[in-house]
């Protein structure tokens, strides 16, 4: 690897861990406010976990994880893997659980509006 290759890989990875680290000092201060991330929202006040929440969190993790493990693997290659496809449909179906369970309190609304349009 050419010294400017070595010099820019270790730039992206001094950003990103001094980006890792701001982020992980203001989590940890509180400065970046986590109160109920994973709760059903309701207008009067948080309720129990959300189910939709949970499963994006977790499968968003698990995909950031994994991509990091093939980049720490092939860092000496000077190249970034390539995101699975596999990893690609599985955070989409998760999206797509996420906004489904959205919509669906909506769709009461919705109802409700067709009525009065009518």
């Amino acid at each position: 690897m050419s010294s400017l290759t070595t010099t820019t890989v270790a730039l992206a990875w001094g950003f990103f861990g001094a980006l890792a680290v701001i982020v992980a000092a203001q989590l940890l201060s509180g400065g970046i406010n986590v109160h109920g991330l994973l709760r059903v929202k309701r207008p009067g006040g948080l309720a129990g976990l959300s189910p939709a929440r949970v499963q994006l969190f977790v499968a968003t993790l698990a995909a950031a994880a994994t991509w990091l493990a093939q980049a720490l693997e092939a860092r000496d290659s000077g190249r970034l893997p390539d995101v699975p496809t596999l990893w690609l449909q599985a955070l989409g179906a998760s999206q797509g659980v996420y906004l489904a369970s959205k919509v669906s309190k909506f769709v009461p609304i919705l109802d409700a509006l067709r009525r009065i349009i009518r």
